[in-house]
């Protein structure tokens, strides 16, 4: 059962960033600030390699998530299936943050306006009409994050099922009581 659920966990993030509908295409992302309180925000999962164990989102260079960081690279991914009672918590490190002219490139229509705001994310404005954008610059940046660890629980009957697996051990998978 451990090999079934490590490999379904792997198919869900490999379908994840080509359906905009599929429920882990929008994991929370959990940070900690300059100042030590953790952060949390909705992302949009942009790529998965299931041979690095690599997660791929994209930001604004000049957002908070950077910030926090460069100031500590720890983070983690939670991934809910809401059909399935089944969620996932994944354990990250910083691996690379690039913000090649490729990448941008591939955004495409209104969601190219994401990073070209002239003031960062944060900023505060009176109104949001006023927001005025670049058609010189933009604030792209692509965040590479390394899988550390992966908890997985499914909430089921007659017992939950909580599982971890860590890199360090070849992702091979640990049962936890629920």
């Amino acid at each position: 059962m451990l090999t079934e659920i490590f490999d379904s966990a792997i198919k869900q993030w490999t379908a994840a960033p080509k359906y905009s509908k599929h429920l882990f295409r929008y994991p929370v992302l959990a940070t900690v600030s300059e100042t030590g309180h953790p952060e949390m925000r909705t992302v949009v999962l942009r790529a998965f390699d299931p041979k690095t164990m690599q997660f791929t989102i994209y930001t604004d260079s000049r957002s908070n998530k950077i910030k926090s960081l460069n100031n500590n690279p720890n983070a983690q991914l939670y991934f809910y299936d809401k059909r399935k009672f089944w969620q996932l918590l994944v354990q990250l490190e910083l691996k690379q943050l690039s913000s090649q002219h490729e990448d941008f490139k591939q955004i495409t229509g209104a969601a190219t306006k994401d990073y070209t705001s002239l003031l960062a994310p944060g900023t505060p404005i009176g109104n949001p009409n006023e927001l005025a954008y670049s058609d010189q610059k933009n604030y792209f940046i692509k965040v590479v994050l390394q899988a550390q660890s992966i908890e997985s629980l499914k909430l089921k009957r007659p017992n939950h099922v909580r599982v971890r697996f860590e890199k360090k051990s070849a992702w091979a998978g640990t049962y936890l009581s629920p």
